[in-house]
This record gives C-alpha cells, sequence and structure tokens, in this order.
C-alpha cells in the first residue's frame, strides 16, 4: 500500500477526508462493522439471557439482597465480565478492520470486507498482544483510587493503538511507545 500519499495535514482536514470516504464508500464501511458487531450483539444478548436463566438474582422477602444472595452471584457476575471481555474484543478488532478499510479508501484502493478482515487476521497475534496490555495496565491502574487518572489518559491515548499495529506494522510492545 502506498502509504506515502498521507500527506501531512492538520486534524480538521483529516476528519473532513474521513467523512468524505465513509460517505463514498458508505456500503463498505457499514458491512466491516455489521458483518462482526450484529452477530455479537445477537449473541451476547442470548447468552446474558441464558446465564441469567442458569443463575437468577433473588430477591430476599426483607425487600432487598442479602449477603448470602449477593454471594451466590459470583458465577452470574463471571459469565457476564466473560461476555462483556469478548465484547471489547470484537470491537477491538472491529476497529482494526475499519482502520485497515479507511487507509485503502484514502490511497485509492477499493475495500472488502472480507480482504479488511483478512488484514487484520495476519495481525492477530500483535493485536491480541496490544489488547492484553492495554487491559491489563489499563485494569490495574483503575484498581487502585490514585492510578484512575492515569488509567484514564493511557486508555485514552492507546486507543491509536490499533491505528499503530495496523498502518505501522508495529508489535504490540513497540505500539505502546
Amino acid at each position: 500500500m502506498a502509504l506515502d500519499r498521507l500527506d501531512p495535514k492538520s486534524s480538521f482536514d483529516r476528519l473532513g477526508e474521513v467523512f468524505v470516504l465513509y460517505r463514498k464508500h458508505f456500503t463498505e464501511v457499514l458491512a466491516i462493522t455489521v458483518v462482526v458487531q450484529v452477530p455479537w450483539a445477537l449473541l451476547s444478548a442470548v447468552l446474558v439471557w441464558l446465564v441469567d436463566q442458569r443463575w437468577p438474582i433473588p430477591v430476599s422477602d426483607q425487600g432487598g439482597p442479602t449477603l448470602k444472595d449477593v454471594l451466590g452471584q459470583t458465577p452470574n457476575l463471571m459469565a457476564n465480565a466473560a461476555i462483556g471481555s469478548i465484547g471489547l474484543v470484537v470491537t477491538f478488532v472491529t476497529m482494526a478492520a475499519m482502520t485497515r478499510a479507511v487507509v485503502c479508501c484514502q490511497v485509492g484502493q477499493g475495500v472488502r470486507v472480507g480482504e479488511a478482515y483478512a488484514f487484520v487476521l495476519s495481525r492477530w497475534k500483535a493485536l491480541l498482544g496490544s489488547f492484553t496490555l492495554t487491559t491489563a495496565v489499563g485494569g490495574a491502574l483503575f484498581m487502585s483510587l490514585i492510578g484512575i487518572p492515569a488509567a484514564i489518559y493511557f486508555l485514552v491515548t492507546w486507543t491509536f493503538i490499533v491505528a499503530v499495529v495496523i498502518l505501522e506494522g508495529q508489535g504490540s510492545r513497540q505500539a505502546l511507545r
């Protein structure tokens, strides 16, 4: 891909170009999102329903949950946390495919859903490593009251890690720098 055609521009100029690209390639961009996000949304809704059927949330006759009720919800909470974590990975993958598609459109190449996801699949190790590192570090910082501002800063900064991995071909550790 001829990335040398990506001339330096202001953020507003680049944002305007992205919206023009989205309008011009609307069906392809929509398909990249829909092909992964809609099936995941449906599957996660079914999984959450099944979890809630298996481990219903009890309500005591005293009007609120007792400690025993709360502790009995551990399987429910763990299952829902796992479903949410998978959802984060799905969103991360969609972001990577969208990044690839926008760059392909920017340099004048067509974009196809399969090609965008095939490229993401070729970079799966770096993307998974980046996701794991950002989630682990961000989660560890969020666990302490003092670390919350740093966690917010790093997680916002690291939203660009997908673009670095996809566009620059960096590994997970190099992309965090």
